[in-house]
């Protein structure tokens, strides 16, 4: 049986005379395929450090069995394409999303409870990133410590993934913007975390993970060399093509008047059956006003504060989550997104007007500071 989030409340108000359901409030959680045999839960739930996060330990579980499956292709299928292709789709169709925001959630807040054990297990989402092109502590040092800490800003050494300076709804400049997040990110981050940041330790742990990672490919390219293009090279370029138009979506609308605030770099997209998947990532300005609330409280959050919202004059949909709207930001169909906008107590607006409004939020941003 799966559990639903706290039911503390319908998840319903009134909205300038409109009633607003978010039937994110309580919905069943779908982030895990099936949770381990029950004989042992009781003991995996005593060594969380947030019996909430029980979702999120199910769903790393699973996302566990992709080493054994790998080690396989790696023995028994080394030079065959078809299973390579087969391993790859099987894993990357069940598991992406659901791992890398597992992930996220994991690098945001401690999993396991303090002590030894728990420090080794809180490695586990670590150990699991080669197996989805991501290199070993690279994720928490660009979204941690850089992409949070920076808020999206543009400019020498600040968010190095920040897509102020772009007009986003320009195909040219989505694809300018993705083949550098893909191709560079990984270079820079180094030098972002040992200049920047100032923590060279974690610095220098990327760059050992960057060129570890690299030069096991080059020995399994040698040795198996379509399941090391299928298990590392394919994976790689998928997951940072994934991740760099996920943050492109997430932060294409920009309010011009406060870029870098929560409400100004990002917007909301509730009702959704990706929030049940995706440990509730679509309340992305909720997350950005505090990223150290838990995932499962951020739709009552959302529901608590939509007088800020109002006041800030922040974008939220329904029915579409974030690659939805980056498409349709990049295919031109804004009156298709703006018939999914949701009234917060925003600005009154007709629909030319918010059409308008959405378009001005896409030119670039011309900020120094």
């Amino acid at each position: 049986m799966r559990k639903s989030a706290p039911k503390g409340s319908p998840g319903l108000r009134s909205v300038d005379g409109a009633a607003l359901l978010n039937a994110d409030c309580a919905a069943p959680r779908c982030e895990y395929l099936w949770p381990p045999p029950r004989n042992i839960q009781p003991l995996l739930r005593s060594l969380l450090a947030d019996p909430r996060d029980e979702p999120l330990l199910w769903s790393l579980l699973n996302v566990a069995l992709v080493p054994p499956c790998a080690l396989l292709l790696f023995a028994y299928w080394p030079r065959s394409h078809l299973a390579g292709l087969l391993y790859f789709a099987a894993t990357y169709v069940t598991f992406l999303q659901r791992f890398v925001l597992a992930l996220h959630c994991s690098q945001h807040r401690r999993l396991f409870r303090r002590g030894m054990l728990g420090d080794c297990l809180n490695r586990l989402p670590a150990v699991l990133c080669p197996f989805f092109g991501l290199p070993p502590g690279a994720y928490r040092l660009h979204h941690v410590v850089m992409h949070h800490s920076e808020g999206n800003a543009g400019g020498m050494l600040r968010d190095l993934s920040s897509t102020e300076g772009y007009q986003r709804d320009s195909v040219l400049a989505c694809l300018l913007y993705v083949t550098r997040f893909a191709v560079f990110t990984s270079l820079e981050l180094p030098v972002y975390g040992l200049l920047r940041a100032r923590r060279p330790g974690a610095a220098l742990s990327v760059l050992a993970g960057v060129l570890c990672s690299a030069s096991a490919f080059r020995w399994l390219l040698e040795h198996a060399p379509a399941a090391a293009t299928w298990a590392c090279a394919v994976p790689f370029v998928v997951t940072q093509l994934a991740l760099a138009f996920g943050n492109w979506s997430q932060h294409v609308f920009l309010n011009p008047s406060c870029p870098r605030m929560p409400h100004g770099m990002t917007y909301t997209c509730l009702n959704h059956g990706d929030n049940q998947r995706t440990f509730n990532d679509g309340y992305h300005v909720e997350h950005h006003r505090d990223s150290r609330s838990h995932w499962s409280a951020l739709p009552m959050t959302f529901m608590d504060n939509l007088g800020a919202h109002a006041a800030g004059d922040a974008l939220a949909f329904q029915g579409v989550h974030f690659f939805d709207v980056g498409m349709a930001v990049l295919c031109g169909r804004l009156e298709w997104l703006a018939a999914r906008y949701v009234q917060l107590g925003q600005p009154q607006r007709s629909k030319e007007e918010l059409v308008a409004e959405l378009r001005r939020r896409l030119a670039p941003i011309r900020v120094v500071s």
